[in-house]
């Protein structure tokens, strides 16, 4: 089991769920968070090694979460990888509010254990 912690970010109650099942058949440990706000809020109690966010979601969406995020890197020159999981081709949108990578939805096993072993 890999001590990195990934931090699930969906407001779907079942793909946050299937998720953290494929992170936990990946050897990975995960925490969920159902929007972007809540997200933020995770971040500043726990060390995440990564986060899969999710695009659009009620409350605050991903690409906002991000922004916030990486405003917050700038005082403290911290760096998080953070992978948009995305239903439509946004891939553009994403990257240009600092997301580093995306991944399409429904997530598939093999995609995303090529995604991690990337980025972590």
């Amino acid at each position: 089991m890999s001590d990195k912690l990934i931090l699930v970010v969906e407001d779907d109650d079942d793909l946050r769920y299937l998720a953290i099942q494929q992170l936990k058949k990946l050897g990975y440990q995960g925490k969920t968070a159902s929007d972007g706000k809540n997200a933020l809020e995770k971040l500043k109690e726990s060390k995440f090694d990564l986060v899969l966010m999710d695009v659009m979601m009620p409350v605050m969406d991903g690409v906002t979460a991000t922004k916030a995020l990486r405003e917050l890197e700038k005082e403290t020159g911290a760096h998080l990888t953070v992978i948009a999981m995305t239903a439509v081709s946004d891939k553009d949108r994403c990257l240009s509010a600092g997301m580093d990578d995306y991944i399409f939805k429904p997530i598939m096993l093999d995609p995303l254990k090529e995604l991690l072993e990337k980025w972590l």
